[in-house]
């Protein structure tokens, strides 16, 4: 990071994927009783009053916050067995962020761009941060990129003022900074943009235990449980990160609470889980399955892809109930549902006698949904078959030179083109501000352009339910 480089001449692409979209139910007026009348009552994650206010600055329009990856590399031409555009030159990535309107619109003069690698102390270490989650935890924003959580404020320009302190207060002494416990109050510098402020409350750099270079995990909550103690969880919820989807394997965060700085171990895993069920099957067969990966030394044959699925995005509310055969409706079974991926993976030595006749070209995605108990132990009770997502319209591109082009680069499976992208990554999958019956899947098209789309819950249910 260079803190004199001159961005007004900067000519290069930064190409905008992997979205994350954050809702903000009380952008909506709730009624005396605290519900927005779509099944969205007052949430002690919301934000404050004051902190509302100073995010949207007063604009009724917004509904949303999105981030993106911002990065100089790309697969938008095509997938190259080398990735070139991928590894070409500097490999710089950013994060883009933005308010979105309830149409999933960008909020005029919302966006900005910053570098959540660079941080206090006017240090840069390595561009480690990725792909970021942007999570409502009691009251306050969080950022989950990669191994790296962060705690920040976003304030519109409207509202922002300059901060008390924009410094960071090392624990320790200035090698702190490669520690895990440090306190900061440190304001992002836009490369891009004015229109927000975001500044950096606290953060957690490295973490304790076997996932500590996880990517693509994610944070979701259950009601609490019985605490002891010592719990800074005070709240009527518990917090879990996901570490994988499938089997699940999660662990329980303390969360501090809403107005605190200073925040040392206070993001520290306990309860660790690892699910010994196994899952239940496929709601529907895809091409996958009849195709086995086959150990003829050993006698056996495995499912063609992992039994151990990649984290992608989680986790939405949803209603699973069959209809009897008399047509009246099963009681309803309330789940929390995310998405998994699975990808060819040219690493895998079992894949190799697929490679001819499937026409297989590395980094190929195809997702599903999960279904969990919305309960500790978050049992899986249902997957769907793996899918793929489309390409976007090209009147859907806006601003945007890259959507609904180069559509023929499509996903190839055992001979089979599908009409979907090669690479499609949901890196988000969130609620519907206003609308409790449908959900937004938000993912990126082949490593260079962001698409989002709401989607209706009842259509989830079903391919779960198969």
């Amino acid at each position: 990071f260079n803190l004199n480089h001159d961005y007004s001449k900067d000519f290069r692409t930064l190409y905008l994927y992997n979205p994350s979209v954050l809702p903000l139910h009380n952008t909506i007026l709730l009624d005396k009783t605290g519900n927005d009348g779509n099944g969205h009552k007052e949430d002690p994650d919301f934000l404050s009053k004051s902190d509302l206010l100073a995010l949207t600055g007063g604009d009724p329009s917004v509904r949303y916050v999105a981030i993106y990856r911002a990065y100089l590399g790309c697969n938008c031409f095509g997938p190259l067995k080398d990735r070139r555009l991928m590894i070409a030159g500097e490999q710089v990535s950013y994060v883009a962020l933005t308010l979105l309107d309830e149409n999933l619109d960008v909020v005029n003069g919302t966006d900005i761009l910053f570098d959540i690698n660079f941080g206090p102390g006017d240090k840069y270490w390595r561009q480690s941060r990725e792909d970021c989650r942007i999570s409502l935890l009691r009251g306050s924003i969080y950022l989950l990129c990669n191994d790296a959580i962060h705690r920040v404020r976003i304030r519109r320009a409207a509202t922002a003022v300059t901060p008390l302190d924009s410094g960071i207060h090392y624990k320790n002494g200035e090698n702190d900074w490669k520690g895990e416990n440090t306190k900061q109050l440190y304001v992002y510098r836009n490369i891009h943009g004015t229109g927000l402020e975001v500044t950096l409350l606290s953060t957690r750099t490295r973490w304790p235990g076997r996932w500590i270079d996880g990517k693509n995990m994610n944070i979701f909550r259950s009601p609490a449980r019985i605490r002891n103690n010592s719990d800074t969880n005070t709240g009527p919820f518990d917090y879990y990160i996901q570490i994988y989807p499938s089997p699940h394997w999660f662990s329980r965060l303390n969360i501090p609470p809403r107005g605190t700085i200073d925040l040392p171990g206070r993001f520290k895993k306990v309860d660790e889980h690892k699910s010994i069920l196994r899952p239940p099957p496929p709601s529907f067969d895809t091409p996958d399955t009849p195709n086995t990966i086959k150990n003829k030394t050993a006698g056996t044959e495995t499912p063609f892809f992992d039994k151990s699925e990649r984290g992608t995005a989680c986790c939405v509310s949803i209603n699973l109930s069959n209809k009897r055969e008399d047509g009246k409706q099963q009681q309803n079974n309330s789940v929390m549902v995310g998405i998994s991926h699975a990808k060819f993976n040219a690493n895998h030595p079992g894949w190799q006698q697929y490679r001819n006749r499937t026409g297989y070209v590395t980094n190929m995605y195809v997702s599903r949904f999960i279904a969990y108990q919305p309960v500790f132990p978050f049992d899986i009770v249902a997957r769907s078959g793996w899918f793929c997502l489309g390409f976007a319209d090209a009147d859907e591109a806006g601003s945007n030179t890259l959507a609904g082009r180069n559509t023929q680069h499509r996903l190839l499976m055992f001979n089979e083109t599908y009409s979907c992208p090669y690479i499609q990554f949901p890196s988000g999958f969130s609620e519907v501000v206003g609308d409790s019956a449908k959900a937004i899947i938000a993912y990126g098209i082949n490593d260079c352009h962001p698409r989002m789309m709401m989607v209706r819950k009842d259509d989830i249910a079903r391919l779960l339910l198969g």
